[in-house]
């Protein structure tokens, strides 16, 4: 299957979005290449709960760039990779991006099936680089 442009859906968590651009083209290993994808953490929501109207409360940000490996596990999908991001207020950023940070709008992302796991980094988690 060659290369393809997709939709992952915004205001849900990064990994809930993937799982599902996974079963809908019916993949089972992939790489996901994104730019430009807003982010936003909202603390203390539920990873399933709706994103609240008022969001005053918290921190947005921007993954500028990203290739994440996709592989269809027993149970969910395991994602490993690289991404370059940041918070838009300059707050400190873990050395990891949570693959459960929620996509703030839905984000292009540039799907490369592929026919067996891709091989860098499995099991890391989306690696942080700060971007000026």
């Amino acid at each position: 299957m060659p290369a393809f442009d997709d939709i992952l859906d915004g205001y849900f968590p990064l990994r809930t979005s993937i799982t599902d651009l996974m079963q809908r083209r019916n993949l089972r290993h992939a790489v996901v290449k994104l730019s430009f994808a807003p982010i936003i953490e909202v603390d203390g929501l539920h990873h399933d709960a709706p994103v609240p109207l008022n969001i005053r409360g918290c921190r947005a940000g921007m993954i500028r760039a990203a290739e994440l490996n996709v592989a269809v596990a027993k149970h969910g999908i395991e994602v490993s990779g690289h991404a370059h991001w940041f918070w838009l207020n300059r707050m400190p950023t873990a050395d990891h991006l949570n693959p459960m940070i929620r996509l703030a709008e839905p984000a292009l992302a540039r799907v490369i099936p592929q026919r067996t796991t891709p091989s860098f980094g499995r099991g890391v988690v989306l690696t942080r680089n700060l971007v000026d």
